[in-house]
């Protein structure tokens, strides 16, 4: 379902490429993640280890009864400082938007699962699947996240001024010039209907988790780092979110709203929406980020105009309405 690409220094100073793959139907009692590290002597991407499916402590992730996940997006991202010659010395992690658990014996899926924000640990060593070995244990979970239908994560960096951001509290969330935040699209809804909006979390590099929601976990257990909930933005049936900056302009989520109920079949194309939210990072809001960091800036519909919120929209292209109409939006770039 997913695909991301790192690259990441060992603790002896050698770096290496690896490639992160998402499965959307795994094998029993696996994550639906594995890890791929490229071996320079044979030229390709060797197996390096699957995501493990238990916290550190071996509690499952997976619900009473469930037996399999469905994955869907994963991103990976770091966070952190660097040294004077430019070496990383912050954390590497991934998150993973656990959509759905199955119960396979009575096919009961259920979408109220958690996700989880992994760390990459570097120490020990790790046999391969072609019997080499290399430094590093590689991701282990880190965090458990409140999550409801997870489709998609990213990552959106903001600079930031950590003497400017004490005045609310919040100098602690800047480190190496820069603060971090992760949002997850949710693709869920509930059971009269409605549609479960997307979360937006900030990152505490030095901040130790005292959520009893996250008992076990690697941020509880010595590495410091807490992803605190800022916040839910209302979309609707939100299948990709997307980060970008333009510069003069600001820093954004971008969210692809796929659909306006619940399974729709393919025929029943007005269920289907053409929407995309753009939410920008409001840096007057920075030092608190409780009052909102991210307000909605546009909304592109490309099925019809509405200017009933006073947001700017660009919908129907002129000449013929028809080419300029979009349903199932499912991904975005910028550029």
């Amino acid at each position: 379902a997913d695909v991301e690409h790192l690259f990441i220094v060992d603790g002896f100073g050698a770096g290496a490429h690896y490639l992160a793959v998402s499965n959307t139907h795994a094998p029993l009692g696996s994550s639906g993640v594995n890890v791929f590290r490229w071996n320079a002597a044979r030229g390709v991407f060797v197996l390096h280890h699957s995501l493990p499916l238990v916290h550190p402590d071996d509690f499952p992730m997976l619900p009473d009864g469930a037996d399999r996940a469905i994955v869907r997006g994963i991103k990976y991202f770091r966070a952190g400082p660097s040294s004077s010659d430019g070496r990383f010395l912050g954390l590497h992690f991934l998150a993973v938007a656990f959509h759905a658990s199955i119960d396979t014996a009575s096919g009961n899926l259920d979408r109220a699962m958690a996700s989880y924000v992994y760390k990459w640990n570097d120490e020990g060593v790790r046999v391969l699947a072609d019997g080499s070995s290399t430094s590093g244990y590689g991701f282990e979970a880190f965090q458990k996240m409140r999550t409801f239908g997870a489709f998609d994560f990213e990552h959106l960096p903001v600079p930031c001024d950590a003497s400017a951001m004490a005045a609310g509290g919040s100098a602690a969330t800047c480190v190496g010039g820069q603060a971090h935040f992760i949002a997850a699209a949710h693709l869920a809804f509930s059971s009269g209907g409605s549609p479960l909006p997307s979360t937006v979390w900030r990152y505490w590099p030095s901040t130790r988790n005292v959520d009893p929601f996250n008992a076990g976990l690697w941020n509880q257990r010595g590495t410091p780092g807490y992803f605190q909930e800022l916040l839910t933005l209302p979309t609707t049936g939100a299948s990709h979110v997307y980060a970008f900056s333009a510069p003069g302009v600001g820093y954004f989520f971008a969210f692809a709203e796929r659909q306006w109920s619940e399974a729709p079949t393919p025929s029943q194309g007005s269920r289907y929406k053409g929407r995309v939210s753009l939410y920008r990072y409001a840096e007057e809001a920075a030092a608190d980020c409780s009052a909102g960091c991210f307000t909605l800036f546009q909304t592109i519909d490309g099925i019809q105009t509405d200017t009933s919120e006073g947001i700017p929209g660009k919908t129907l292209l002129p000449g013929d309405a028809a080419a300029g109409q979009l349903r199932g939006a499912t991904a975005l770039r910028a550029f």
